[in-house]
């Protein structure tokens, strides 16, 4: 059960997890399932309630995470890329590439996975301070109702606080030094169930807008950009919703590899480590990912009685040979696009149909894993002189 504060304070737990979204609540199934005494905390009053969210997710987390699929309610086959002039290119497959998922739902699947396997979850409050001792962190809650504080003991605390970063930086590890800004709504719109990729400068800068069907006519509509996201997204709104605007919700995406992701008795996972794919600003698989990695690392530092960095450490270097490459050439390719202008976007559009690389598309690409896929792109030799001549006049180190 999701418990208020009780007399458990005084207990010692093994983990105590500062957050419950999708990762913090997945690590939390992970642990307490091996029989760890795991307790975490959040400060929202509900899980999964009001979060800033697309909600698109490659078909592969349901499958490498063993996920049930209640959750989904949409399957995405088919995505029009349209250029800065409207130019479009489809991609098609037989088969779903991504799904459309109720991320409230999503979590609420996550926290009851959690309690069944023995975890305590407590909502509604916030945690105040981080103290690593000699022989356990001490962390300092503060009940977001009765403001009344208290004081919990674990052996190790995993941080899965999303875009905050405070704890981290407290406690002199690493963290996500750079954001773009992500946007996103809810809107009525009659569509033919293909999600639509935006490019060009008037609506949004080195990132894109996008549309993607929920069901019926409900779609959800948003942005990744590096300028004014309010702005961005009322040019986008102008352009496919027929000047409707609808109520928006900003956010901050990391865009960094982070490194020192652990510490004695402390690591981070999720977007707090910088866990998100820079291409997409999406996080809850490579969070996931990286989750799996550090669950391996805690239960080896349990089973050895040691939880120092020295220990820990094993953890960064097993999240990084998994996800590092995708996020660091993934950094890379985002430099690259936020230098092109438009003019350009529209020559890549055109070589792209022209050469027939939207075959080659529907034949490699998979949904997760982007940089392999344009990095074959780039090797083209129309595209790398148009690169290379945009690497150049930026100033961009490749």
């Amino acid at each position: 059960m999701v418990l208020r504060h009780t007399n458990m304070r005084r207990k010692v737990y093994d983990v105590l997890i500062v957050g419950a979204g999708p990762v913090g609540l997945y690590t939390a199934s992970i642990l307490a399932k091996e029989g760890l005494e795991v307790l975490a905390i959040d400060r929202k009053e509900k899980i999964g309630h009001d979060v800033v969210c697309t909600g698109v997710v490659g078909t592969e987390l349901f499958e490498s995470m063993s996920l049930p699929k209640d959750s989904i309610l949409n399957e995405i086959r088919t995505v029009r890329f349209l250029s800065p002039s409207c130019r479009s290119i489809l991609y098609h497959s037989g088969s779903p590439i991504a799904y459309v998922i109720d991320r409230e739902k999503f979590d609420i699947i996550l926290l009851n996975s959690a309690l069944k396997n023995g975890a305590k979850v407590i909502l509604n409050s916030e945690v105040k301070t981080v103290e690593v001792k000699k022989k356990h962190v001490e962390v300092k809650i503060e009940d977001r109702s009765s403001k009344e504080s208290v004081r919990y003991c674990a052996l190790t605390v995993i941080l899965a606080t999303g875009v905050e970063t405070k704890f981290a930086r407290l406690i002199g590890m690493g963290y996500p030094r750079h954001f773009v800004m992500g946007v996103h709504a809810t809107a009525e719109l009659r569509n033919d169930g293909s999600v639509s990729i935006i490019t060009g400068s008037i609506v949004s800068k080195g990132g894109f807008g996008w549309l993607v069907p929920e069901s019926g006519n409900k779609i959800r509509v948003g942005l990744m950009t590096e300028e004014d996201a309010s702005q961005n997204f009322s040019a986008l709104s102008n352009r496919l919703l027929r000047g409707a605007s609808p109520n928006a919700k900003l956010r901050p995406i990391a865009q960094d590899l982070v490194s020192n992701t652990f510490s004695d008795r402390v690591i981070s996972i999720g977007e707090c480590a910088g866990q998100v794919k820079t291409t997409t600003g999406g996080g809850i698989y490579y969070g996931l990912i990286a989750s799996k990695v550090a669950t391996e690392t805690l239960l080896k530092a349990f089973k050895k009685g040691d939880m120092s960095a020295k220990v820990l450490a094993s953890y960064e270097k097993g999240w990084k040979a998994k996800i590092g490459g995708e996020i660091r050439k993934g950094l890379l390719v985002r430099k690259i696009w936020s230098s092109l202008p438009d003019e350009q976007i529209e020559d890549l559009f055109e070589v792209v149909e022209r050469d027939g690389f939207a075959e080659y598309l529907s034949n490699h690409l998979r949904f997760d894993w982007h940089v392999s896929t344009i990095w074959n792109f780039i090797r083209r030799k129309e595209i790398r002189d148009l690169i290379e001549k945009v690497v150049r006049a930026s100033g961009i180190l490749l």
